[in-house]
């Protein structure tokens, strides 16, 4: 009977061994024999060697680093954000004290501008009104005067035998020939006048005759 083997060659810590491995059972019907292991003090070739060494040196990434990183970028990220939100508070908080200062600055000074406005009108109306009181005063003055000189010259035809002219003549004179003109110099904005129709114009006194030296 022929009998056939085989060997297996393997590396355990560093050292080569050889096992032999028993023919098919089909080949003899003798019990399998008990294999024979040859082991050899071998060197690890230098490929495996570097291999093993690169395997070993090759950096792995923690996940705990990673995380680390990540939490630091988001703790950044935060700050960032709260320091531009901060800026921009700071900022229109200042703003907003600058407006309202503006504002109020504005406001005393269109008040102080509408007070001065409000006296001088106020004082301009008073100088307007006190016009109005003189010169209705100082015209009650001359028609006083006047209806005192007409009084005298009616004494005077009643004394020389002469009737005065009567109410109703003077009032149809007054109708038509009396006319009402507006002048600029005169607040009181009306002033009667006879116009040149009339046969008493020449005797027509003026109003200014009965004015005093000095405007009393």
């Amino acid at each position: 009977m022929l009998r056939f083997g085989t060997r297996r060659l393997f590396s355990t810590g560093g050292r080569l061994k050889v096992q032999q491995v028993p023919p098919p059972t089909h080949f003899s019907n003798q019990p399998p024999t008990h294999f024979n292991n040859i082991t050899t003090s071998s060197p690890i070739s230098p490929a495996n060697h570097t291999v093993n060494l690169e395997n070993q040196q090759s950096p792995t990434t923690s996940p705990s680093t990673s995380s680390s990183s990540s939490k630091h970028l988001r703790e950044l990220t935060i700050l960032f954000t709260i320091i531009t939100l901060s800026f921009l508070t700071v900022d229109n908080y200042i703003n907003r004290i600058k407006l309202e200062k503006l504002i109020n600055e504005t406001t005393m000074i269109n008040i102080k501008t509408l007070k001065t406005q409000q006296v001088n009108f106020n004082a301009a109306q008073k100088r307007k009104n006190l016009q109005i009181i003189g010169e209705r005063r100082d015209n009650m003055k001359k028609f006083t005067k006047m209806g005192l000189h007409i009084a005298m010259l009616r004494k005077q035809l009643i004394e020389l035998g002469h009737d005065p002219a009567a109410i109703e003549n003077v009032l149809a004179e007054y109708e038509k020939n009396v006319k009402v003109n507006s002048s600029v110099n005169n607040v009181i904005d009306q002033v009667l006048y006879l116009s040149d129709d009339s046969n008493l114009k020449e005797y027509y006194p003026s109003i200014h005759e009965y004015e005093k030296a000095g405007g009393k």
